[in-house]
């Protein structure tokens, strides 16, 4: 739980965020705190602020929640305290489904109180950044805390294919025919490793990609037919296939 206190005038605030006036765009680099989370999973960010009641003091304070998809930013809720009742409210502007938004309030003295702004999302992989943002007299908001999110998600193997066509677990060729395999994986988050190898689990040379191998053979008939597997360490969805040839009217399969 974070803490933040604002005075009369709230000026104390916003002059030390002038320099983070820009962190409220998605491209920013600038970030407080890191918050690893799992893709589908909800993360749960709250934040406290003391306020110090005064003459001066602004009729209603406003608060926002921002995530950052992708290179868009989209309002998740925003809390109002209103002076003369001294209570504050949530209001959901996405599916209460995917975010929840609450508060809660107490006083810590006659001229001073605490409210905290809790939000509860569902976190997707596309999701950079969220920040809570706080109104100045003019309306405009700025940048109080700001959450860089590190979504983790597994790897898996996207796209198998010989020739360019999609395989199951078995391809027919002929006898020399020269065929290619490409394997697209995604890495996941933290990355992990793949390789492209044969039914003995070594290493088959191939043309290797950030995100792709490209493995190119034709066989004869009396060599060892080949199966290529395509597997990352800790990949839910790994894929292989075996070949069958055709060779002098008789079809085989070498398991």
């Amino acid at each position: 739980m974070m803490a933040a206190t604002i005075t009369v005038f709230l000026f104390c605030v916003f002059l030390l965020q002038q320099n983070r006036a820009n962190s409220s765009t998605c491209e920013s680099q600038y970030y407080d705190e890191t918050k690893q989370v799992a893709e589908d999973h909800f993360a749960n960010i709250s934040y406290s602020l003391n306020i110090i009641d005064g003459p001066q003091y602004l009729p209603k304070l406003k608060a926002a929640y921002n995530v950052c998809q992708g290179d868009k930013i989209s309002l998740q809720c925003m809390f109002v305290w209103n002076k003369e009742s001294s209570k504050v409210t949530a209001m959901h502007w996405v599916s209460k489904n995917e975010t929840i938004c609450f508060t809660k309030h107490g006083d810590l003295s006659k001229a001073a109180f605490k409210f905290e702004m809790h939000i509860t999302l569902l976190i997707k992989r596309s999701f950079k950044l969220i920040e809570l943002s706080i109104a100045d007299g003019d309306g405009l908001y700025k940048p109080l805390r700001i959450f860089h999110l590190d979504v983790l998600y597994p790897p898996k193997v996207k796209l198998f294919t010989v020739d360019g066509s999609e395989v199951g677990d078995v391809y027919l060729i002929n006898e020399d025919q020269k065929v290619t395999v490409v394997c697209s994986f995604d890495k996941g988050n933290p990355p992990t490793s793949f390789r492209l190898l044969d039914r003995r689990g070594k290493d088959l040379e191939s043309i290797e990609d950030a995100d792709h191998f490209s493995h190119s053979f034709a066989v004869k008939c009396e060599d060892d037919w080949p199966k290529v597997r395509c597997e990352g360490v800790g990949s839910k969805y790994n894929r292989s296939v075996s070949f069958l040839f055709r060779c002098k009217g008789i079809i085989f399969l070498y398991n």
